[in-house]
C-alpha cells in the first residue's frame, strides 16, 4: 500500500510539471573613445568588466584598466590588449601532449575545449594571446581555469558546463592604485600553474551538466586497480589512464546502500513510471521525473540501472538508488534543489581501504570554509522540536558549500549528551535536523549544542550554539 500511495504522488506530480562591515564602494570609470571599439567588439562590461581605471600612457602606448584586461592603443593607432598574463603568471615550457584530447592545439598548449568558443569569439590568439599553460582544476578555488597572455578563462565546479567567463587580470593589476571591490571567484592566483589533474577535464567536458557530481573531495590518484579515479561529493569517477571516457564506481553498491529484488512490470506511463528491465521480465519501476533527469544526464550509462524501488526514507524525502548514484527528491525543497544526487562521496573515501585509495583529499579546514549553526527558537517547550540548521560556505570566494555531512552533540546541564547526524548540505549550503524536547533535565535548562563537520576533513570544523528548554507554568 505504501508503494502504492507513492505511485499516486508521482503521477499527480508528474501531471503538475506537465502543467559586518562596510563594504568599499567601487570606483568605474568610462572607457576613453580611442579604445571604445576594441571594448565594445569584445562584449563590453558583459565581457572585459567595467572600466576601473583613468585612461593613462604606458611604454609609449595609452592605456585603460577594465576588470579583466588593459586595453591599449599605440602611437599608430593600433588597438590591442596588453599581456598581463606574461607578468601575472608564471609560464611553463608546453610538454608534448596528443591533440587528439582537444579540437585546438595552439603553441602546442591544447585550448581546454569547453574554452574553445569563447577563445574563437574573441577572435583566438589575435586578441586572447598565446595560452600559457595547460587547463586546471583550481580545487582551491572551485574552478577549471586557463591562462592565456591576455586574458584567463574560467568555469566554477558548481555551474553548468560551457558557463566560462574572464579571469580578472585588470583588478589584479591595478590592485593597488585601482579602487574596485573584486568578486572573489575571478580572482587570480599569481603564482606558477602546477601540471595538475588534467586526468578528467576532457572527459567531464563531454557530459552535459557535470555540476551534479558537486565539488570534487579528492585530487586524481590512480587506483589500486590501475584506474585514474578522482572522488566527488556525489560520485567517484575514474577512467583507463591515457582515456577521455568517464566511467563512475558503483558507490551505493560498495558503501551497502539498501537493495531489493526486481519484480515484474505493475505501472507504467499513466502512473508517471518508467518499468526499467533488468533482468528478463523482472525491474524496477522508476518515477518519470527521475527517468527524465537521468536521461537529460548521460543515460543509464552514467547512473546504471536501479538496486531498489523508490521509498520515501523521511517524511517528504523519496529516495531511489541506481548502481552509480543515489537521487533524491524533496518536493518542498526550492526548485533546483527539489531532484539532486545524493552525496556518497565521504561514504565511500571512509569505505575503500588505503591500498584502494593513495591520493590527497582537498582541503576542508577552518581556514577553507565558514560554519554557522542556528536555532530555530531561543525557548524550546514541551510537545514541540528545536530545529537546528547550519550554513556552509567557503571562505575563499563565500559560495555556499554542497554535499558536507555534519554531526550535532546537544549536552545536557549533566554532562550526558543527545546526538544525531545532519544530512548533508545542499546546493544552498544549508542542511538542518530536528532535537526533540528532552526529558528528564531541570526546568529551564541551557542546552547547549555543537555541530562539527564530517567525512574527509583536513583538521576539525565545528560551530556552537545554545537554547533554553523550559515547561511554561
Amino acid at each position: 500500500m505504501k508503494f502504492l500511495r507513492l505511485i499516486t504522488l508521482f503521477l499527480i506530480l508528474a501531471l503538475a510539471l506537465s502543467a559586518c562591515g562596510k563594504a568599499q564602494r567601487s570606483v568605474t570609470y568610462r572607457i576613453d573613445p580611442s579604445l571604445r571599439s576594441l571594448y565594445e567588439y569584445l562584449g563590453g562590461k558583459n565581457q572585459l568588466g567595467a572600466v576601473i581605471s583613468e585612461v593613462f600612457p604606458y611604454n609609449e602606448n595609452t592605456c585603460q584598466y577594465t576588470v579583466n584586461a588593459l586595453l591599449c592603443i599605440d602611437p599608430q593607432e593600433n588597438v590591442f590588449l596588453y599581456p598581463l598574463g606574461v607578468n601575472l603568471i608564471t609560464s611553463q615550457p608546453a610538454a608534448e601532449e596528443s591533440p587528439a584530447s582537444t579540437s585546438l592545439v595552439v603553441g602546442g598548449i591544447p585550448v581546454y575545449e569547453e574554452f574553445i568558443p569563447l577563445y574563437k569569439q574573441l577572435s583566438g590568439a589575435s586578441i586572447t594571446g598565446m595560452p600559457l599553460a595547460r587547463a586546471r582544476m583550481n580545487y582551491s578555488r572551485q574552478r577549471v581555469e586557463q591562462y592565456f597572455e591576455n586574458v584567463g578563462f574560467y568555469r566554477n565546479f558548481n555551474e553548468a558546463s560551457g558557463k566560462v567567463k574572464l579571469l580578472a587580470y585588470g583588478a589584479a593589476a591595478c590592485a593597488t592604485l585601482c579602487t574596485y571591490t573584486l568578486s572573489v571567484g575571478a580572482a587570480i592566483d599569481s603564482s606558477p600553474i602546477p601540471e595538475t589533474d588534467r586526468a578528467f577535464l576532457t572527459g567531464l567536458e563531454k557530459i552535459d551538466d557535470t555540476s551534479i557530481f558537486g565539488t570534487p573531495l579528492t585530487r586524481a590518484f590512480l587506483a589500486s586497480d590501475g584506474m585514474l579515479e578522482q572522488v566527488f561529493q556525489n560520485a567517484a569517477l575514474y577512467t583507463t589512464p591515457g582515456s577521455s571516457v568517464i566511467h563512475l564506481r558503483p558507490v551505493p553498491v560498495i558503501i551497502g546502500k539498501p537493495a531489493s529484488p526486481a519484480g515484474p512490470k505493475l505501472f507504467g506511463n499513466k502512473e508517471g513510471m518508467v518499468f526499467y528491465a533488468v533482468d528478463g521480465k523482472l525491474g524496477y519501476h522508476v518515477p518519470q521525473l527521475f527517468d527524465d533527469f537521468i536521461s537529460a544526464h548521460g543515460g543509464t550509462a552514467i547512473s546504471g540501472m536501479p538496486i531498489a524501488e523508490v521509498s520515501e526514507d523521511s517524511p517528504g524525502v523519496y529516495r531511489q538508488c541506481f548502481e552509480n548514484y543515489c537521487l533524491l527528491y524533496t518536493p518542498a525543497s526550492e526548485p533546483a534543489q527539489q531532484l539532486v544526487l545524493e552525496a556518497l562521496g565521504s561514504s565511500y573515501l571512509a569505505k575503500i581501504s588505503p591500498a584502494d585509495f593513495n591520493g590527497e583529499t582537498v582541503v576542508i579546514s577552518p581556514s577553507t570554509v565558514r560554519l554557522r549553526v542556528e536555532a530555530q527558537t531561543t525557548l524550546l517547550q514541551p510537545d514541540h522540536e528545536q530545529r537546528i540548521e547550519l550554513m556552509l560556505n567557503s571562505q575563499l570566494d563565500d559560495q555556499p558549500m554542497a554535499g558536507i555531512q555534519a554531526q550535532l552533540v546537544v549536552t545536557r546541564p549533566d554532562g550526558t549528551t543527545w546526538s544525531a547526524e545532519i544530512p548533508a548540505t545542499l546546493g544552498n549550503g544549508k542542511s538542518s535536523v530536528n532535537v526533540p524536547f528532552l526529558e528528564h533535565v531541570p526546568n529551564a535548562s541551557i542546552m547547549r549544542y555543537e555541530v562539527c563537520l564530517t567525512g574527509i576533513i583536513a583538521e576539525p570544523v565545528c560551530a556552537a550554539g545554545s537554547y533554553v528548554q523550559m515547561k511554561l507554568p
